[in-house]
């Protein structure tokens, strides 16, 4: 598995061009070298809510190399890729380098730069509490299973 700066170097090498291609109103690589968002002030009025059950920073492995680590055996994290948002910069890559959206997932987190998981019970209170910093929805469910995680559906470049 592949880093997300070495696809990125291997996108740039074969096409050049895209450097200075603009996404967002930001060039190709401003957006890329965008330092990673810091979700400590989003979630630690979380901390001690009883609903909050696990919290995973998605980075390098994507979803479900991240994740993984905090689902304990016998839980499954169902991920609905239909509910998952791709920023733009993830979409320009994956069109312009037609990179399979398995290598997507595994290489970048397409957006989804944190996940919570929480009883159904506090998810309303979660998502109102994180929404006043930063975008937050649902994009799945923990079910019995002999899976970490399972990803469900294809995700939506459009």
């Amino acid at each position: 598995m592949g880093t997300g700066y070495s696809l990125v170097r291997l996108l740039m090498e074969k096409m050049p061009q895209i450097k200075l291609d603009r996404i967002d109103g930001l060039t190709f690589i401003e957006q890329i070298m965008k330092p990673h968002t810091p979700y400590y002030k989003a979630v630690k009025e979380l901390f001690g809510q009883e609903y909050l059950h696990g919290m995973a920073h998605i980075t390098g492995g994507g979803i479900e190399g991240n994740l993984c680590r905090i689902i304990p055996d016998g839980l499954t994290a169902e991920i609905s890729l239909p509910q998952i948002r791709p920023l733009p910069v993830f979409k320009y890559i994956k069109l312009r380098g037609n990179v399979e959206d398995e290598e997507m997932l595994r290489t970048f987190n397409c957006g989804v730069g944190f996940v919570l998981v929480v009883s159904r019970e506090g998810k309303e209170d979660a998502v109102r509490r994180i929404s006043q910093h930063y975008p937050c929805y649902e994009i799945g469910r923990i079910t019995k299973g002999d899976r970490k995680i399972a990803m469900k559906g294809r995700l939506s470049w459009l």
